[in-house]
């Protein structure tokens, strides 16, 4: 109940302890009740979805609900305000796809990636140096996500153009 009424010190700490414990659920249940609030702020959640660790499949689920309730936020806030808030929606439904791939929902996922290249294909297109890694990033995962679908010849073309992005970058910022 601590995450829960002070959610801003601890309800990120609440996520480390729950994905190193064995019995996580009294922390899972916390965490979710800070996640589903509707009074908790966009910019509260954002550090949660930034601590989950990925190889935790034991909070997938937890995750996965936080990336849906991220998305639900961001997608009323990019149509009124798309050059504020659409980049925020895209980083969402990428971890939204991360998270809803993890659990086996490999249809969903697919087109939450989808939709996600989408929008850092269109933010490319209007700051090119800033987007394009988000872009070549955002289009290795939607080949996996399509070659998981079965779908390899648009995974084949789609893994092309994120390598050919990707040397590209690495020609204007070598390591």
């Amino acid at each position: 109940a601590l995450c829960v009424r002070h959610r801003d010190p601890f309800a990120a700490a609440a996520i480390d302890v729950a994905a190193q414990v064995e019995a996580p659920d009294p922390l899972i249940a916390a965490l979710a009740q800070v996640i589903d609030d509707p009074d908790t702020p966009i910019d509260e959640l954002i550090p949660l979805s930034d601590r989950f660790p990925r190889a935790s499949h034991r909070l997938a689920d937890l995750a996965a609900r936080l990336a849906e309730r991220m998305v639900g936020a961001y997608r009323p806030l990019a149509v009124n305000n798309p050059g504020r808030y659409r980049v925020g929606l895209a980083v969402a439904l990428h971890r939204l796809a991360y998270w809803l791939a993890d659990l086996g929902r490999r249809a969903d996922a697919l087109a939450a990636i989808a939709e996600a290249v989408d929008i850092f294909r269109d933010l490319a297109e209007v700051d090119r140096e800033r987007y394009r890694p988000d872009l070549a990033l955002t289009l290795n995962d939607l080949a996996v996500s399509l070659a998981a679908a079965g779908r390899t010849g648009p995974a084949l073309a789609t893994i092309g153009e994120a390598v050919a992005l990707l040397r590209e970058l690495a020609g204007t910022d070598p390591l």
